[in-house]
């Protein structure tokens, strides 16, 4: 079984940041923070929490349940209002089994932990790695080289 672990029941951390599917956003949110969402235009699958600042950031993957590893189309920033396209590289979300729970019905969550055990058996969890794993093109290349699906 994987080492990696979620955060206070749902939701992947790094640092002072948790990511959450939408469904799960009241697990980590005040009530002010739910409201301010209600009141966005802007469709999409994932919310990012700061701890510290409690900035708040909405993100838009291409296909979150159906791709193994969802890409990011575009993040809305509550804070500025600033809105980031993804480029020709963009990035790309690892163990988004993490950011919803086992009962989650957009898709295999068994699976999804077993896909993040695939691959990090063959994971060397160098610093090179890891800093470099987060863009669609390196991750799709590496899959290839250690024969694993993408």
């Amino acid at each position: 079984m994987t080492s990696t672990k979620r955060y206070n029941g749902v939701g992947k951390r790094i640092s002072s940041n948790i990511w959450v599917h939408r469904t799960y956003a009241s697990e980590h949110l005040t009530t002010h923070e739910l409201n301010a969402l209600e009141l966005v235009d802007f469709q999409y699958d994932v919310v990012r929490l700061d701890l510290t600042t409690r900035d708040i950031a909405l993100i838009r993957c291409e296909d979150f349940d159906g791709q193994h590893e969802p890409v990011i189309v575009e993040t809305l920033n509550l804070s500025s209002g600033k809105r980031t396209t993804s480029n020709t590289n963009p990035l790309i979300y690892h163990h988004k089994w993490l950011f919803v729970t086992d009962e989650y019905a957009g898709f295999d969550v068994a699976a999804a932990k077993a896909r993040s055990e695939r691959w990090q058996l063959h994971s060397p969890r160098t610093r090179n790695f890891t800093s470099r794993i987060g863009r669609l093109n390196y991750w799709r290349d590496w899959l290839t080289s250690v024969g694993l699906e993408h």
